[in-house]
């Protein structure tokens, strides 16, 4: 990384190295996940976040990781180790970048059809700031906590120091295109994957948003098992009240 990119990122580093004090889960991802740091290694992110990137990028420097921000350069092709599966949200809704995870997916396994000995590992990364479900109020359709701009903002600004960077099991891409291929089909396939892996991880992170949580308390209540055992209840308090 060099010229403009890298001036870009050390400006918007400063007030994310003040603001945000991220853990990484697990503690020690790389021997704890089994990554094998001599072998190439590119992160894949939920939605497209440059805070998140360099947040991601802290932690992978704390722990000897690679360096997101760092190109692989494979064969002679240059490409970056980091991947968003989602454009994100915007601040204008009428612009909407096209997705390019598809496409980086594509580059990878093609690679690894000409390359036999080439196996990188996908590393699926979410990053958070702050925990509590009911800060989950109001948004539509998250993959994983996905702000625009002045969300992610203020989320950094007030939950800065509430994060953490969660690192999932990797993927061999050897695997993927040695089982399923390695056409366009398939990078689709596997960033649909993504999709829900985040999805899950989401859920399970914050909980079901809360008119979720609520029709499920309902359903819980009205069940028969649940006024069974209700009834019961009051009819073994009723008889101690007539023995005491």
């Amino acid at each position: 990384m060099s010229g403009w990119p890298r001036i870009y990122y050390k400006l918007l580093n400063l007030p994310l190295s003040i603001l945000v004090k991220s853990k990484s889960i697990p503690a020690e991802p790389a021997q704890e996940l089994g990554l094998d740091t001599s072998r190439p290694i590119m992160y894949v992110l939920p939605y497209n976040s440059k805070a998140d990137l360099l947040t991601l990028r802290a932690q992978c420097l704390a722990h000897d990781l690679p360096d997101p921000l760092e190109p692989l350069e494979i064969d002679g092709a240059l490409l970056p180790r980091y991947v968003f599966i989602h454009g994100g949200p915007r601040v204008f809704t009428y612009y909407t970048p096209k997705e390019e995870s598809v496409k980086l997916f594509h580059d990878y396994l093609d690679l690894h059809r000409s390359n036999p000995a080439l196996d990188v590992q996908m590393v699926p990364v979410s990053v958070m700031f702050g925990r509590a479900p009911g800060r989950e109020k109001g948004e539509d359709n998250p993959p994983l906590r996905m702000l625009n701009g002045v969300q992610k903002f203020f989320a950094i600004s007030w939950l800065g120091r509430d994060s953490f960077v969660r690192f999932s099991p990797s993927v061999s891409l050897r695997r993927m295109a040695d089982e399923h291929g390695t056409d366009k089909i398939i990078a689709q396939k596997l960033a649909r994957v993504a999709r829900m892996h985040f999805a899950r991880q989401r859920l399970a992170a914050v909980g079901p948003r809360l008119p979720a949580r609520q029709d499920l308390f309902n359903k819980l209540l009205a069940s028969k098992a649940i006024a069974r055992a209700g009834a019961d209840d009051a009819r073994r308090r009723k008889s101690w009240a007539e023995n005491a």
